[in-house]
C-alpha cells in the first residue's frame, strides 16, 4: 500500500511490526534448564532445604530467569511435578488388556525404582504432610495422569471386545 498524496510525492509503505518493548520472550531451552535443576536440586537437598538461587546456579540462569516462570518454588516445584506427572507414563498399546496393564505396571515398577525418582518421591511425601498444598497439587497431578492413561487402556480393550460395552469405567480406573 502507499501512503501519501498524488501529487508526485514518493511512495511510502508502512512501517514494519515490531515486538511490544518490554514484552519478555521466555525461551524454552533456558525453561528446561530450570526445569532440570529442580529435579536435580531435590535429589541433592530435598523441598525444605532447597532455594530459588541453588536451581538458578544449576540452570546455570539468573533467579530472575526462574522468578519470570514462577513465583515461588512452591509453584515451580508443583508446576514441574505436575507436568512430568501427567505426562510421565506412557499409555501401552500391545493389543491385549492383560499386557497393557503389565507394562503399565513394570514401567510405573521401574519409574519408581530411578535414583532421582527415589529420592525425591519419599522427600515430596514428608512436604506434603506438613503442607496441605503440596499434597492437594500432588493428589491432582498424580490422579490426573494415572487416569488418563487407565481410561486409554480401558477404551483400547472395549475397542478390542475385551471389555463390554457400559462396563463400568469408574471401578475400572479403581482397579488399575
Amino acid at each position: 500500500e502507499y501512503g501519501g498524496s498524488c501529487r508526485g510525492t514518493a511512495p511510502q509503505t508502512r512501517p514494519r511490526r515490531r515486538a511490544p518493548a518490554g514484552a519478555a520472550v521466555l525461551r524454552e531451552d533456558v525453561t528446561e534448564a530450570i526445569r532440570a535443576a529442580v529435579f536435580e536440586e531435590l535429589a541433592a537437598v530435598g523441598y525444605a532445604r532447597m532455594s530459588i538461587e541453588g536451581i538458578a546456579r544449576r540452570a546455570g540462569v539468573g533467579k530472575t530467569a526462574v522468578y519470570r516462570r514462577w513465583r515461588s518454588k512452591l509453584h515451580l516445584v508443583l508446576d514441574v511435578v505436575s507436568e512430568i506427572a501427567v505426562m510421565g507414563l506412557p499409555v501401552p498399546d500391545t493389543g491385549s488388556l492383560e499386557d497393557d496393564l503389565r507394562m503399565l505396571y513394570e514401567v510405573t515398577s521401574r519409574a519408581l525404582r530411578h535414583p532421582v525418582a527415589s529420592q525425591i518421591i519419599p522427600d515430596l511425601q514428608a512436604e506434603a504432610a506438613r503442607n496441605p498444598e503440596i499434597a492437594e497439587a500432588l493428589q491432582n497431578a498424580l490422579q490426573k495422569g494415572q487416569e488418563g492413561v487407565a481410561s486409554n487402556i480401558i477404551t483400547a480393550a472395549e475397542r478390542r471386545g475385551e471389555l463390554r460395552a457400559g462396563f463400568n469405567d469408574e471401578l475400572a480406573l479403581d482397579l488399575i
